[in-house]
């Protein structure tokens, strides 16, 4: 019901707004985290594709595209001889394609983790791998956590915990229409072909990016429990639809991975001072965008926990907003 509410017309507007908000900025933020050089080495700057089987399926995808352009994105439409020009191992199903100049990927997702963990210890931040069971909670609000290595006291506390953000936002009053909305992805080391930037399959529902690892493909979308076992058939799907994508690719030595995105109804994270508490924040339910929008929410919360203003309205990402 809260996804039907957040699908109406007067509401899709706005969503697309608060997203653009997180968006926009992604990629300043995470060279003011990692630096000039680490970017250049985890991140390229060089668009996104999406292609389409049909010029028809393409133009019923219309009023997307109209939302991205009246919110200052670039795009340029592609026919089928130009776009054999822009990525030439693509196959003869695709027709055409919607180019997004003015966006990014990374290459290394570990990596980009591992470097800010790094620049975070040297800053003099401790980092302890602990299960959080709970809160000791007072008039304002938790003095501790509560751990599997025993208590932590806390003078702020900020949950970050993706898809298991649910069960700790509940502890502390927040009832949150959080759900693990699970993805499946395989990674193919020599994949035989070489697209310059991600390539979005729009009717099929993935993209294939070019990875440090190799080449990636990405998608399909299973709401399950966050306990429920793997079922790796979606991903090996994935390979069957890639290699309509790009009929030279290579299958041999894919590595299968399925994670829990952690996905709100209408499509925005939880970002802001939790309700009922003055020292507790919330910064989950980035969906499909986690990485896109970390930086940003990032800074976000900083600006909060050190009573700074935040550089946008946190309004729209509100915990009781549903």
């Amino acid at each position: 019901m809260h996804l039907l509410a957040a699908s109406r017309s007067g509401r899709v507007g706005p969503i697309a707004d608060a997203l653009r908000a997180l968006n926009a900025p992604a990629l300043d933020a995470y060279r003011r985290l990692l630096g000039a050089g680490d970017v250049a080495r985890l991140v390229r700057d060089n668009g996104i594709l999406y292609v389409y089987e049909s010029e028809a399926a393409l133009d019923a995808d219309d009023a997307g595209w109209a939302m991205r352009r009246a919110r200052g994105i670039r795009v340029e439409r592609i026919g089928r001889d130009a776009l054999r020009q822009l990525e030439p191992a693509l196959g003869p199903g695709i027709a055409c394609a919607m180019l997004i100049e003015d966006s990014a990927h990374v290459v290394d997702p570990a990596g980009v983790v591992k470097t800010l963990a790094e620049r975070f210890a040297a800053d003099g931040g401790g980092i302890e791998r602990r299960r959080v069971t709970g809160f000791d909670l007072g008039p304002e609000g938790p003095r501790a956590v509560y751990t599997d290595a025993g208590p932590r006291d806390a003078g702020a506390v900020v949950v970050a915990a993706g898809a298991w953000s649910r069960t700790l936002a509940a502890k502390l009053g927040s009832r949150v229409p959080l759900e693990a909305e699970r993805g499946y992805h395989v990674t193919l080391p020599d994949p035989g072909v070489a697209p310059s930037r991600p390539v979005g399959f729009i009717e099929r529902g993935f993209i294939a990016t070019p990875m440090a690892m190799g080449l990636r493909l990405a998608g399909t979308v299973e709401l399950a429990s966050l306990d429920a076992p793997p079922d790796y058939r979606r991903a090996r799907a994935l390979l069957e639809h890639g290699r309509r994508l790009f009929p030279g690719l290579d299958g041999d030595g894919a590595s299968e991975w399925m994670g829990c995105r952690p996905s709100l109804p209408d499509s925005l994270p939880v970002i802001g001072r939790a309700p009922g508490f003055s020292n507790v924040y919330f910064a989950f339910g980035h969906g499909h965008l986690g990485l896109t929008q970390g930086a940003v929410t990032g800074e976000l919360i900083a600006a909060l926990v050190a009573g700074r203003p935040p550089a946008i309205d946190l309004a729209p990402y509100r915990a009781d907003r549903f």
